[in-house]
């Protein structure tokens, strides 16, 4: 199912099905995936390009360090004689 659903992408591109019964599938594929018996070691199964989407997001917003990693960041920057003002922390 999943092969057959993803030989359809370029049918869609190519105007040969329609966009919403395409996303309604891919819909019901990933929510297949998500919902599948995992090991007790997997937290989560993702499909192809998901991690990526996500890391796609998360340098778009800069990257989250804890304050104790961030003050040491400033530290060895200050012992290296560099400007540590350009480092902030998002709240």
């Amino acid at each position: 199912m999943i092969v057959s659903s993803a030989l359809e992408a370029p049918a869609v591109v190519a105007g040969l099905d329609d966009v919403r019964r395409f996303r309604e599938r891919t819909d019901a594929i990933i929510r297949q995936v998500h919902e599948s018996r995992r090991g007790s070691d997997v937290e989560r199964l993702y499909v192809p390009g998901e991690i990526e989407a996500g890391l796609e997001v998360a340098s778009a917003d800069g990257i989250m360090l804890a304050a104790a990693t961030v003050d040491g960041i400033i530290a060895c920057a200050e012992k290296l004689g560099l400007d540590p003002a350009p480092l902030t922390m998002k709240s």
